[in-house]
């Protein structure tokens, strides 16, 4: 598993290497931002204790 994990990360980070610095911060914080509004229907629809 540890192989591919960094097979993974090599193959990906080659895929992003000719996109420029500025538009790869807009697509991580458009990834950031989803995250936090995923994880706040995940703790909204979680069921009461």
């Amino acid at each position: 598993m540890a192989a591919y994990k960094i097979f993974f990360k090599r193959s990906v980070i080659k895929d992003l290497d000719p996109i420029s610095k500025k538009d790869l911060q807009r697509i991580i914080g458009r990834i950031q931002l989803l995250k936090k509004i995923i994880g706040r229907r995940v703790v909204k629809n979680s069921p009461a204790k």
